[in-house]
């Protein structure tokens, strides 16, 4: 009887066992001519060994043709007889030498989005985007809301290794509405979170650029009008009565407003680290109470007139404008990694 059946027997008098760890994927190209070394995750101490085909590799990646086929190169120099992928992800990697390697019958056609930004921050590292791309429909078949989900902001680099310019796009801007600035000046995710690495090639900075402008023109719609009633040398009431009174209840409830949102006193638009969206979300949450008119009086005496001022208006006015913050070097990218570039 087998180990598995003997258990089986034992099952109804003990506690079940704890699952084993999912066997991790395996490589090795027999006929191989160079040695690649991968991490052992039952032992990290050590390291694992199998062969490869300095050719499939050599074809697979420009990198990896570098490390075996240096162009400096001279006849002394010694052939490189291994490559050390120890630091990589070993699923990812190892994924990747099986498709260099035409060993597809375990390649999955479905990858979690752990697994699926591993393999594209390798397909970016080695410059091999175009080894995966029969796999990339069914890899990405839900990108569109699974790219969109909390906590998910690697999925700007998946698109953007794989050339995934309409998703890309679309995260680019919503990150515009949802970073913000940590303590250490870091940029923050919407959920608090330190911004995953890697990121594209200057994305960020476009992305900061724009909600430094935006921030700005935000801020300058409570601050200019708090700055009316600070630098007025008469009140600002429409009415010819209880006008300081008036202008005192508009004011507070403004600066009231800024205050709950720890943003007072204003000063400049820099010490702001909230994200475009609670910025927005802040201002147009700000209720102006209005002086009401004196008991028994008609409503010529009401002050709803005094209300000048239009948070929501403003707030979606410049919402309105906010820019792309796609560059052209990333259109471009995007356009080589879906083989849409000849090579220079």
């Amino acid at each position: 009887m087998s180990p598995f059946k003997k258990e089986s027997l034992h099952m109804l008098t003990r506690p079940r066992a704890t699952p084993a760890l999912p066997t991790p994927p395996t490589f090795n190209f027999p006929t191989g001519d160079v040695t690649v070394l991968l991490s052992n995750v039952s032992d990290p101490d050590t390291t694992t060994r199998a062969l490869a085909s300095t050719s499939s590799l050599s074809i697979a990646s420009p990198v990896w043709k570098k490390f075996l086929c240096p162009p400096w190169a001279t006849d002394s120099t010694t052939p490189a007889t291994s490559l050390d992928f120890t630091s990589d992800p070993l699923f990812a990697i190892t994924l990747l030498l099986q498709v260099a390697h035409l060993q597809f019958r375990n390649i999955p056609s479905k990858l979690p989005y752990s697994q699926l930004l591993q393999v594209a921050i390798l397909c970016d590292q080695y410059s091999c985007a175009s080894l995966v791309a029969p796999w990339l429909d069914s890899w990405l078949s839900d990108e569109k809301p699974a790219s969109k989900e909390d906590g998910k902001e690697g999925w700007l680099f998946i698109a953007w290794a794989f050339g995934r310019e309409s998703v890309f796009e679309e995260l680019a801007k919503k990150l515009v509405f949802e970073v913000k600035i940590g303590k250490n000046g870091k940029c923050l995710t919407k959920n608090g979170e330190v911004m995953p690495e890697p990121m594209p090639n200057e994305i960020l900075e476009s992305v900061l650029k724009i909600r430094a402008e935006i921030i700005e023109q935000l801020f300058r719609i409570p601050f200019t009008w708090l700055t009316n009633f600070e630098q007025s040398t008469k009140p600002l009431c429409l009415r010819n009565y209880d006008k300081e009174a008036c202008d005192a209840m508009i004011y507070g409830s403004v600066a009231r407003g800024i205050q709950k949102a720890s943003l007072w006193p204003l000063t400049t638009s820099r010490n702001i680290t909230l994200s475009i969206e609670e910025l927005a979300n802040v201002l147009k949450g700000i209720k102006i109470q209005i002086l009401q008119e004196p008991r028994g009086k008609s409503v010529e005496w009401s002050h709803i007139n005094c209300k000048t001022i239009n948070m929501h208006f403003g707030v979606a006015k410049i919402l309105d404008s906010v820019g792309n913050p796609v560059l052209d070097c990333h259109r471009l990218h995007m356009r080589e990694q879906r083989g849409e570039v000849k090579d220079k």
